[in-house]
């Protein structure tokens, strides 16, 4: 394989991978010709390159057939003598080789063949003259269709009532413009016409109409064989080159990548963040969204809302915890994205709104695809977020140190109460019931306060103090246990955002990106 087919195969295999990511993303109508053109390439490179497939194609009446015979050196097609009308396609090749030709022919599906006379110019050619692409006949139309997109080089075949002829502009030379390096166009039947020249420089304009300012017209009387020589000059010319295979492939490939290119590509690029489809301030939308559906700012109040509680437990008088126990946790009211319609709803608008953002910026079929990219991951969102509460719950569980100082305070101060208490119990007992003398066993402090008495009042007055100066370590750490568990959460939003959401958009993106890498691959 030469370094040419090499370079024509790795090109089309681009193409193909190019197609494939566009699949679902680009207008299949679009797509459709550029998968067929992979196999129509692919079975072309089979068959190497060094053989040149060149078509006669033209109207009816415009002596195809004859310039062929004239050609070709034998009256291998036939004319018509009432309706002049080619009615299949027939084939001359040069060279040996003839098992290579065979194939080739076989491949374009063209059952009439012949071996042409020696000749070493045109060594390596395939003529053709295909049917009448305006015959009444549907089936001669669809046999040029088909042959014009399979053949390596056209030459139109013309005479001065059809060159100007309108299906022939529109149909075939307008849609083909792109290949303008593949076709020669032969004006037949110039011995008819007082100043034939006239007559080809109106071709000509026409042709620049149609796209292609470099065609040239060769005039010449394949009945009389008057500038047949020219034609023949053509051929050589043609084989000689031995680059019209490659040259319709290159063409073919170029006119793929252009259909598939993107024409919005600079728009998105440009005004997105980075390298994202995504800018920062739709980012930070998006996160703030999904923050309101995951309960964040619900989250965190809860979480300082138990902080008090907790704390209230572990540092207030011990006598108070049980009217603290059996008020309602907190924790319980910790929002759950997955079990709250509203959340949903949440999710989707948020999602919908980046989708929306995103694919302004993106032509119809990509623009679709971000729309199903997130429709397809709301699920997967929603089970991320579901997962965020839970860290507020992990942090409400969290013990500061000072609690336990304070709750082993207060638990001493409880323990001296209650000693002076149950002293003072039986310092009554003993004196009321046993008529005993107590004032041995009542310390006095300042001879008027007795000790068991400040014991009591002590513990409690200590018990109280505490539980107050507790409140204001409390208040401040519940704010900055909020504070921190906000900003935790809002961390795993954002994880949620970027790997669930945005990585999806920006997978599109580069997918996006690939196809343009890949369609310059095409372009060569």
């Amino acid at each position: 394989m030469s370094e040419t087919d090499k370079q024509l195969v790795e090109r089309v295999d681009a193409l193909a991978t190019a197609a494939k990511l566009a699949s679902g993303r680009l207008d299949p109508e679009r797509l459709a010709p550029a998968e067929a053109l992979v196999d129509r390439v692919r079975g072309r490179l089979r068959h190497g390159t060094d053989r040149t497939v060149v078509a006669l194609a033209g109207p009816t009446g415009a002596g195809k057939s004859t310039f062929f015979n004239a050609l070709t050196g034998a009256e291998t097609s036939t004319t018509g003598v009432r309706r002049p009308t080619t009615s299949s396609t027939h084939a001359a090749h040069w060279g040996d080789g003839s098992e290579g030709a065979s194939d080739l022919l076989d491949w374009l599906e063209v059952d009439r063949r012949h071996q042409a006379e020696p000749n070493a110019e045109l060594d390596g050619l395939i003529l053709l003259d295909l049917p009448d692409f305006d015959s009444t006949e549907r089936t001669h139309q669809m046999e040029v269709d088909r042959l014009v997109e399979l053949v390596d080089l056209l030459v139109w075949v013309v005479d001065p009532q059809k060159y100007a002829d309108h299906s022939l502009h529109e149909q075939y030379l307008r849609p083909l413009n792109g290949h303008a390096e593949v076709m020669r166009f032969v004006l037949n039947k110039a011995d008819t016409l007082a100043n034939p020249a006239e007559v080809v420089a109106d071709f000509e304009s026409r042709l620049v109409e149609d796209g292609m300012s470099d065609a040239q017209v060769i005039a010449l009387s394949a009945t009389s064989g008057e500038g047949v020589e020219a034609g023949t000059e053509l051929l050589r010319s043609i084989v000689a080159e031995r680059r019209a295979s490659v040259a319709r492939l290159d063409a073919d490939l170029r006119a793929a990548a252009d259909s598939l290119s993107d024409t919005t590509a600079g728009s998105a690029d440009s005004s997105s963040a980075g390298n994202s489809v995504v800018s920062k301030s739709e980012r930070k939308e998006l996160i703030e969204g999904l923050g309101r559906a995951a309960g964040v700012d619900s989250a965190a109040d809860v979480v300082a809302e138990q902080y008090l509680r907790d704390g209230g437990l572990a540092t207030g008088w011990p006598a108070s915890k049980w009217i603290r126990k059996i008020r309602k946790t907190p924790l319980r009211s910790l929002p759950s994205p997955s079990a709250s319609a509203m959340a949903t709803a949440e999710i989707g608008v948020a999602l919908r709104d980046v989708a929306e953002a995103a694919a302004s910026r993106l032509e119809s079929g990509w623009a679709a695809s971000v729309r199903s990219e997130m429709r397809a991951a709301q699920p997967e969102v929603l089970d991320g977020l579901a997962k965020v509460p839970l860290r507020a719950a992990d942090a409400a569980r969290e013990r500061p140190a000072w609690w336990s100082i304070f709750s082993w305070l207060q638990r001493l101060a409880a323990f001296v109460a209650i000693v002076g208490a149950i002293w003072l119990l039986v310092l009554v007992i003993g004196e009321s019931f046993f008529r005993l003398d107590t004032d041995p066993l009542t310390p006095m402090i300042n001879n008027w306060l007795p000790l068991p008495t400040l014991l009591v009042l002590g513990g409690l007055v200590v018990g109280v103090v505490l539980g107050l100066v507790a409140k204001i370590p409390l208040a401040l750490g519940a704010k900055r246990r909020g504070a921190a568990v906000r900003k935790a959460l809002h961390r795993d939003v954002e994880v949620v955002a970027d790997g669930q959401v945005i990585a999806r958009l920006d997978a599109t993106l580069a997918d996006r990106k690939e196809l343009g890498r890949l369609l310059a691959v095409v372009r060569g």
